[in-house]
């Protein structure tokens, strides 16, 4: 499924990722808002398989604390998303 688009749209709350999250859907993604980083970890086999269907998938973020954004950063896990999807 290396084809499928991964979007990650994170942002404070009030920063309109529950509106570009909406567009995206207006595209053709599976799209989860609000979800933590550490979920998307553990369940990427789960979302893999279900945006099959779809164009791809995004995810709306909502950085609450600096440390938040960091995890994304550390322990590989952009290299572990790639894996599965296609990012840019």
């Amino acid at each position: 499924m290396k084809n499928k688009r991964l979007v990650l749209i994170y942002g404070l709350s009030g920063s309109g990722v529950g509106t570009a999250i909406k567009a995206f859907e207006d595209l053709g993604f599976f799209c989860i808002d609000n979800l933590p980083l550490e979920f998307v970890l553990a369940n990427l086999s789960l979302l893999e398989k279900r945006c099959f269907h779809y164009m791809g998938l995004g995810i709306g973020l909502h950085i609450r604390e600096k440390k938040e954004l960091e995890c994304f950063a550390k322990d590989g896990v952009r290299e572990k998303l790639k894996e599965k999807f296609s990012l840019d």
